[in-house]
């Protein structure tokens, strides 16, 4: 599935307010500008050293949830999925 570039850049944005990582900010800054692809932003080590350790704080945090959370965020993100094949807004 491809995500809408809407969606994607809106991904991008988020990630880069959030990171005080500057090095990961200018690489987000030039791939929205479009001086650089996310492909070619994605094989920096700024870009895998954030995207890495907010990877395993996610991985860490859905562990730590009980199963019936799990279970109820799976379906949810599988409606979202759904609805965005569709072209329906979620």
């Amino acid at each position: 599935m491809t995500l809408p570039d809407g969606l994607l850049r809106a991904a991008l944005r988020t990630a880069a307010r959030h990171s005080t990582d500057h090095a990961f900010r200018a690489l987000v800054d030039d791939v929205l500008a479009g001086r650089t692809t996310l492909r070619d932003a994605a094989r920096q080590p700024a870009f895998g050293r954030v995207v890495g350790s907010a990877a395993r704080a996610g991985v860490a945090e859905w562990a730590a949830l009980p199963a019936e959370e799990r279970r109820r965020r799976v379906a949810a993100a599988e409606t979202a999925i759904e609805e965005m094949q569709r072209g329906q807004p979620g």
